[in-house]
């Protein structure tokens, strides 16, 4: 289970009722053009899959949903955590920083990834720049590594941008 820490936020596994949040965020037009787009029926299969984690990213002092991320739990196939999809609400609040900063030290902490990986379009600049204020650096994977990456996780779209981020 996920660590919570001293922060305004939490992580919460999603449930199948905050879905009508999920595909409200995923479809929003600000957000539609970097997010590939999945049925209900995908994301209530991530919430069932044994190597995806859902989250719902959430206030702790009212319990009001911010956003949801989808990561690949890797590590013993020795690709590290991937994360599949970050999308918040309110952009440019520090939210998503967080609680990426949250996800990197479950990965690295109570998960034991070597990485941590995900992909971004090459015109979604906004968070490729949150992204590398974390950490997050371009790739330095070797291809075999990175062509396993793609497999394990459903492909990549074309010119994507991937980025890695190790524990410090």
């Amino acid at each position: 289970m996920l660590r919570q820490t001293q922060r305004p936020l939490r992580l919460r596994p999603t449930c199948p009722e905050d879905l009508d949040f999920v595909l409200f965020l995923e479809r929003h037009p600000d957000n539609r053009p970097h997010i590939l787009q999945w049925s209900e029926q995908g994301h209530l299969a991530a919430i069932k899959a044994e190597e995806l984690e859902h989250w719902i990213v959430e206030k702790i002092s009212d319990g009001s949903p911010l956003g949801y991320i989808i990561v690949y739990n890797l590590v013993v196939k020795g690709l590290g955590v991937f994360i599949k999809r970050i999308v918040i609400d309110n952009k440019s609040r520090q939210i998503g920083r967080l609680a990426l900063q949250m996800v990197l030290d479950h990965a690295f902490s109570e998960l034991g990834a070597t990485f941590v990986s995900l992909a971004v379009f090459p015109d979604n600049v906004r968070a490729q720049r949150a992204y590398k204020s974390i950490g997050f650096t371009d790739a330095s994977l070797t291809p075999q590594v990175q062509g396993a990456l793609e497999v394990a996780v459903g492909g990549f779209p074309e010119n994507i941008v991937l980025m890695c981020r190790f524990p410090d």
